[in-house]
Formats: structure tokens, sequence, C-alpha cells
């Protein structure tokens, strides 16, 4: 499997400025939120101040007190009321920015050439779409707005510090180089380890997900102790690169802690020698011990959420690493249905063509049957015609256009792949329907159903567990809604008992009535009813006519054909 690739800090920094593009003016009323809670909380440590001043200067009186203590417990729970609309409305604004990454992602991965999905496995894809959209999604959600909180309190707090006293501010800022080289080591180191970790967490989904699909055949081959060995180094590897991410956590903690508790001392003690000296007095010593106290928290919720912001980030480059690769836009105009193959070659992987020089040309309707041993390249043929690959060398073209470029929307009207595989989504029979075209009435579509042999049925019934042959005409029924000109099954019917393939096959006719059919056949009496035959082998056409010349030629068709009826 080759896994999606990993954006560059540019490409994530442009996916989060587009992400946050839309939420600009709620970004703006959370931090307004957040800076007048910041604010409030400055007031109670200043009151104070005056509480003992009044006591210290001998002109305290019960009723100053207690209007002091009063407004205190105000400011407080303005504050209080203050952080809990922040923070409900920088919930809001991340729930909407996680939800259109979501989406976003959705529309990317269905924008891609279904062979660059299928090559980058189900794991990776699964890993991106749901724990490093969690990932940013909290981030956006929870840390976002904790940090801009204590940001807004470290900076209102150390203003308020040197308002009191120029010297006792530069004491409570003593802490902030310890925890600005803390946090710049953490960075250099986080990224590389957090996507190690991605990369393994993709590994693990991908293995399971295998040994899950697999499991019938581990289990007639004896493969089980294998695959759960493979699991059990998966999981081996995601357990050393948390490790890993974990060890680097602890070591900025010690730092942030460090950062926090020394402008504590380095306050008490410069402010004691201060007051003292007689150049500060009792009340401010008290507000400014409180005020450096008031920063134990906002930063250590830095070094708390530090980690959540380096592996939502590494979880950004990841999301929007899943792109589309660079390729011509879609813009060719087929200018008629003819099907065209021309000196194609292909590999799935790099140096190891699979086809060597394909040439075929196929007439509009036409029905082509493409035979040969398994391996030989059949289905590759199926997939460059309906442009779900592209050649290596070579053209294959629709109406002279080159399939691959033709807009993706105008070719899946005129190109339809069929294959053995049928997915049936969570539903009702109208919306799986409906994916093949969203603004069909009732009537077409009942009349779809009617057309491949569907048994009368109630349009909003849900769909669970349908046999294979229902779930092939559930398919047949979408491509009689698409109305391509050119179908192509790839062994539609081989995963299917006789009797349902035969009842599936007179279903085919019925839909492939008038149009160009490519069908990559398994069951060899599908080539006897085609126009034409192709053989391939070996990643080339070997023999090209219609049943009966290709028997009278007594070639490699003929040994099949005679192979195949024992």
């Amino acid at each position: 499997m080759t896994a999606f690739p990993v954006a560059d800090r540019r490409a994530s920094r442009r996916a989060r400025r587009e992400l946050l593009r839309g939420e600009r003016w709620p970004m703006a009323g959370v931090l307004a939120l957040t800076v007048a809670a910041a604010a409030a909380g400055l007031v109670a440590p200043w009151l104070l101040s005056r509480i003992i001043g009044l006591v210290e200067d001998g002109g305290a009186t019960p009723d100053a007190v207690d209007a002091l203590a009063g407004a205190i417990v105000g400011f407080a729970l303005l504050q209080l009321v203050l952080t809990r609309l922040a923070r409900r409305a920088a919930h809001r604004m991340g729930e909407r920015a996680t939800a259109r990454l979501r989406d976003g992602l959705v529309d990317r991965v269905l924008a891609l050439p279904t062979g660059v999905v299928e090559r980058a496995g189900t794991g990776d894809l699964v890993t991106r779409s749901t724990a490093d959209v969690a990932a940013v999604g909290a981030t956006l959600r929870d840390a976002a707005p904790d940090l801009l909180v204590a940001a807004a309190q470290v900076l209102l707090v150390l203003g308020a510090v040197f308002l009191l006293h120029p010297v006792l501010g530069l004491a409570a800022v003593s802490g902030l180089p310890i925890v600005a080289l803390g946090v710049r080591w953490y960075r250099r180191r986080a990224r590389p380890a957090y996507l190690e970790h991605g990369r393994a967490s993709s590994a693990v989904a991908e293995s399971m997900s295998a040994t899950a699909e697999g499991a019938h055949t581990a289990e007639a081959y004896g493969l089980a102790d294998e695959r759960v060995r493979d699991c059990d180094q998966a999981v081996d590897a995601v357990y050393h690169t948390r490790y890993r991410t974990l060890a680097l956590r602890l070591r900025v903690f010690l730092t942030v802690n460090l950062g926090h508790v020394t402008p504590q001392l380095v306050v008490l003690t410069a402010g004691g020698s201060m007051y003292f000296a007689g150049r500060v007095g009792l009340g401010e010593l008290v507000a400014a011990v409180l005020y450096v106290w008031q920063l134990a928290d906002p930063v250590s919720r830095v070094g708390l959420w530090l980690e959540q912001i380096e592996a939502s980030m590494a979880a950004m480059a990841r999301i929007a690493g899943v792109a589309a690769p660079e390729e011509p836009a879609g813009g060719a105009v087929p200018h008629d249905d003819r099907v065209r193959l021309s000196g194609v070659r292909f590999a799935y992987v790099p140096g190891r063509d699979v086809l060597h020089g394909i040439d075929l040309a196929v007439r509009p309707g036409e029905r082509l049957a493409i035979v040969g041993p398994s391996g030989a390249g059949k289905s590759t043929v199926g997939r460059l015609i309906a442009g779900i690959d592209r050649p290596r060398e070579g053209r294959v073209l629709l109406g002279g256009a080159p399939v691959a470029d033709i807009d993706p929307a105008e070719r899946n009207r005129l190109v339809v792949l069929v294959t053995q595989e049928h997915h049936v989504f969570i539903g009702t029979l109208r919306e799986n329907l409906a994916i093949a075209d969203p603004d069909a009435d009732d009537a077409a579509l009942l009349a779809a159903l009617r057309t491949v042999g569907w048994p009368e049925a109630d349009l909003d019934a849900p769909l669970k567990g349908l046999p294979p042959d229902k779930a092939q005409l559930l398919a047949l029924a979408r491509v009689v809604l698409r109305d391509p000109h050119t179908v192509v099954l790839d062994e539609a019917t081989s995963v299917l008992d006789p009797r349902s393939a035969r009842a599936t096959e007179r279903a085919v006719a019925a839909v492939l009535s008038g149009r160009t059919v490519i069908a990559i056949a398994h069951r060899l009496h599908t080539a006897h009813d085609a126009d034409r035959v192709a053989v391939v082998d070996h990643g080339r056409i070997t023999e090209l006519g219609s049943h009966d010349e290709l028997m009278a030629a007594n070639g490699p068709y003929a040994s099949l054909w005679r192979s195949w009826h024992g």
C-alpha cells in the first residue's frame, strides 16, 4: 500500500487559514470575551491590595472592607460568566470548523481517482478521516480557546505587575525565557514524532482491516498466527511512537513548571527586600504576589495543551495531504462514442508494467468481450477505459479525447464501470438509487427497477444485508438511471451461483441494449455472445476477432474454450 502524502508546512498553514477563513467575526467575539474575562480576573488582587492598604493606614472600616470584598466576589462571578460565554462561543466555532474540515476531506477523497484511493489503503484513509479530524477538532473546540484565555491572562497580569512597580514587573517575567526555550525545544522535535505516530496508527488500522476482511482466507490457509503477529507488530510500533511523544511531553512539562515557579520565587525575594527597604508597600507586594500566583494556571494550561496543539498540527498536515495529484484539469470534450487504446502501457508499481503496448478500437454499440487467464491485465484495461487509472504511456481515448482528462462528472455520465463488488449504503432503496441520478423522480426509479427485474418494492424501505444477486440488480438499476453510452463489465456476475448468474445476466442484457459494452469475461459464454473477443495474455492482446473466427484459428482462445468446456 502507498499511503497518502503529508502536506509540507506551507501547505498546512494554507489549509489552516482556509479552515478558519469563515470564522473571522466569531473569532473576534471569542477574543473580546476572553480579554474581558482576563481583565475581570485582575480586579480582585487590586481590590485586596486596597483592603490591605486601608488596614495598614488605619483607615479600614467595616463598610469599606465589606464593599471591597463584595466587589471582589462580583468581579469573580463576572469573570466566571465571561469565561463561560467565551468557551461556549469557541466551542460553537470549533464544531463548525470541524464539520467543514470533515466535509472537505470527504469531497477531496471523492474527487480523487479511484486508483489513488485504492493504493493508499483503507487504514490510512480511515485514520485520517477519524483520528486526525478528531485531533484537529479537539484543538479548535478546547485547546485554542483555552490558550486564548491563557495568553490574555498572562499579558494582562504582567502588565498589571509592571504598573505596580517596574522592578516587580521584571521579576514577574523572569520565567518567560525558560518557558520559551522549552517550547522551542519541544516544537522542533514534536512534528516528526507525531507524524510518525500517525503513520503507525494508519498501519494498525490497515493491518486490522485486512485481517478482518480476509478472516476466512486466513482461517482456510492456516494464516491466523501470521495475521496476529502482523497486528502485534503494528500495535507495538504505535506503542513506541506514542512513548516517544509522551517522553517529549514530560520534558517540556518540567520546563513549563520551572517557568512559573521561578517568577514566584524572584518576586517574593525581590519584593521582600524592597518592602523592608521601604520602596514598596505591603499592599503592592501582596498584589504582585497574587498576580504572579495567577500566572501558574495559564502557564500550566500552555504545557497541558501544547501536546494537543502539536498533535493537531501534524494531523492537519496529514489531512491536507489527502489531495488530488497534480494532473491536467478535466476539460477535454469527446466528439463521439468511439473507444480507442493506442500504445498503452501501465504499471501499478514503477518499473513493473502490467500492460505492454495495448492497441484496441471499440466501435459504438459494439459488444466486446475481453478474456484471458487470471492476472493477464483484463481488469486493468477496463479501469483505463473507465478513466479510473491513467496510462503510463500511450493514450486511452473516448470520442477522440483522453478519458482521464474529461471532466469527472461528464466522464461518469458517459462511461460506467460495473464490477463484482457492489456497495449498498445504509439507507433506503430510494437513497441508494439516487446516487446515480439525484434528480430522478419516483417514476424513473421504479422504471429502472422494473428494467432489471427487481420485484415490486417500497422505495422508502431500508436496505439491510442484500444477497449478492440483489446487490447486483441494484447496481444495474443505477446504470439504467445514469444512462451511459459505454458500460465496462468487470466479471460482474462471477461471484453468483449459476441460477442467480443466469437471471442477473438477463437483467444485464436488458440494461445493455443499445450501448457499447466492454465485458471482462470470466464465464466464456459471455464471449460467445459478443460481437468480438479480445484475448489478453501477459499484458498484451494476442488475438482479436469473433468467437467463430477465433475458434477456427485454433489459437489461445480455442484452447481456453475447450478447457472451459472440459
